[in-house]
């Protein structure tokens, strides 16, 4: 399971644990609607969409420190831009993605009540 680190937050906040908890819970609200989207748009194999929603949660996968979830969503971007990339449901890349962004929604619900 990746998991989510707070060291570009805190860099770019100083600290702020306020800041740090808005971003989380800007993270929450958008992260939630942008795999729906990109779920719709990887079932409707619609490469150009993908790639949007993709590059979108890839921008903030990256922001809260969760390499691999970045990379696969990199992937994603690479598959979509290519005609011969795979769009089936059973794509890793895919899979992982969501997966994976659900539990970070989890994580980062337990992060702000930690704060």
């Amino acid at each position: 399971m990746t998991k989510i680190k707070l060291e570009y937050l805190n860099k770019i906040s100083g600290g702020d644990m306020d800041f740090i908890s808005e971003m989380l819970k800007t993270y929450i609200e958008e992260t939630d609607k942008e795999l729906e989207f990109l779920k719709e748009a990887f079932n409707q194999k619609n490469r150009e969409r993908v790639y949007f929603w993709a590059h979108k949660l890839k921008t903030s996968f990256h922001m809260l420190g969760m390499e691999e979830l970045t990379a696969k969503t990199a992937q994603l971007e690479l598959k979509s831009k290519s005609e011969e990339g795979n769009m089936d449901g059973n794509d890793e890349s895919f899979l992982f993605i969501v997966e994976n962004a659900a539990n970070s929604i989890i994580q980062a619900q337990k992060l702000i009540e930690d704060l």
